[in-house]
């Protein structure tokens, strides 16, 4: 095998289709999902609960109830937006595992694919060495055994 096939098989190693193929897979499973909007997480409305009275009367039953319920709305809009954020996160995660475990596999096989290479590449390198030392050995043993 010479310099040229090996350097042809080296650039088809770079173009490793079945890799591409996954990643491509997943890209498009990513492109289908930022094609649905997705809404806005919604959260407390953040607005000053404290409302300035001018009189200087004590706040009523009712009104306290009215503020403790404004209250636990905003916390149970936070506290909804949050473990929605959390889903969203972790959906974030899973793919990126999943991301992750494919380009380990595949810069394994680059890995071993490069090994065999650089073996190759040697082997190639060394053969006409080889052949040649082996040439050199013949005629000079053949010349021993003719005197």
């Amino acid at each position: 095998m010479s310099d040229y096939e090996l350097a042809e098989d080296y650039e088809s190693f770079e173009s490793d289709l079945e890799f591409d193929e996954e990643l491509e897979a997943l890209l498009e499973d990513d492109e289908a999902r930022k094609v649905i909007r997705r809404r806005p997480v919604r959260t407390g409305r953040g607005a000053n609960y404290y409302k300035p009275r001018p009189s200087n009367r004590y706040v009523t039953q009712a009104q306290l109830q009215s503020a403790l319920g404004k209250i636990s709305n905003d916390v149970k809009a936070n506290a909804a937006g949050i473990k929605s954020v959390g889903v969203r996160v972790d959906a974030v995660k899973a793919d990126q595992t999943k991301l992750t475990s494919i380009v380990k596999k595949d810069s394994e096989a680059r890995r071993k694919e490069l090994a065999k290479l650089k073996s190759g590449i040697q082997m190639s390198s060394l053969l006409p060495l080889l052949t040649a030392a082996s040439e050199k050995l013949s005629v000079s043993s053949a010349s021993l055994f003719q005197s």
